[in-house]
């Protein structure tokens, strides 16, 4: 099954159709399975979420055909997860990848990005998940704080990434920790060329303190698979390394494999 990815924070019908239309023209005898945003409230064909616990069976019993006038989708729904306190978090997509990683196995996901995805699964089942808007508040403080202007290009420094992971991770007191971006370089004890891998690391070191901290779902101990582009999951990589936790890199084809078994699943292929 061939496999085919758009990211976007929202699509609209007529550019999805638009970007469909070639597929259907090439595969047409194949079924075609859409996961992530293009199921959300502001996407194609809002698909409601699947509670936690579930399963593949249980993602693949909800998803929701589409039929148009020469093809039919099938759109795969997300999952949601009440966390500490009954705060409610949601997923779409990112479950897809899981399943087509771990398959009826169990361990912990990591999957970096935007809004990062701690996921545990125990045989097959997704149980629980956090998310942490890692990506998006290293850019607006990247582009948009007086921590951005003090940074000398934007290369990766390794030893600025690691300072940034142990910080981050160590200290309870984050909104404090990030000022020391604007200190260290300012008094001379941290190089403008590591300012940004050092918000970075304090960034990645801070949702990895935040995610095995409290509780047995998310307790540090359980080793950890990261799925991602291959520059953001050999960074999560380092980090854990640093950190001293088990971790290992998830098949690039993740979200392909667990398509292709909800589509089994289904009886569409």
């Amino acid at each position: 099954m061939p496999a085919f990815s758009r990211s976007r924070t929202a699509l609209s019908s007529r550019c999805s159709k638009r970007e469909v239309r070639p597929l259907v023209d090439v595969h047409g005898a194949l079924p075609i399975l859409a996961s992530g945003m293009i199921g959300s409230r502001n996407g194609w064909v809002e698909v409601a979420y699947v509670p936690c616990p579930a399963d593949l069976a249980d993602v693949a019993a909800r998803v929701v055909t589409h039929h148009e006038a020469d093809w039919t989708l099938h759109f795969v729904p997300g999952l949601d997860h009440l966390g500490p306190g009954d705060v409610p978090d949601v997923m779409r997509g990112e479950e897809v990848q899981v399943f087509g990683a771990i398959g009826a196995g169990s361990g912990r996901v990591v999957l970096p990005g935007t809004h990062s995805k701690w996921v545990d699964i125990a045989e097959g089942r997704i149980t629980g998940f956090r998310t942490f808007m890692t990506g998006e508040i290293f850019a607006a403080l990247r582009a948009h704080t007086i921590l951005g202007r003090l940074a000398s290009g934007d290369g990766f420094e390794a030893d600025g990434f690691a300072r940034g992971v142990a910080a981050g991770f160590a200290s309870p007191a984050l909104l404090h920790t990030l000022f020391s971006i604007r200190t260290l370089p300012l008094t001379g004890r941290l190089p403008a060329e590591a300012v940004v891998s050092y918000l970075s690391g304090m960034l990645v070191g801070a949702e990895f303190a935040g995610a095995t901290a409290g509780g047995a779902e998310m307790a540090i101990g359980t080793p950890i698979v990261v799925i991602g582009s291959s520059t953001l999951a050999e960074r999560y990589r380092l980090a854990a390394e640093i950190l001293g936790l088990a971790v290992t890199i998830g098949p690039e084809d993740a979200a392909a494999r667990g398509v292709a078994a909800i589509a089994r699943a289904n009886g569409l292929i």
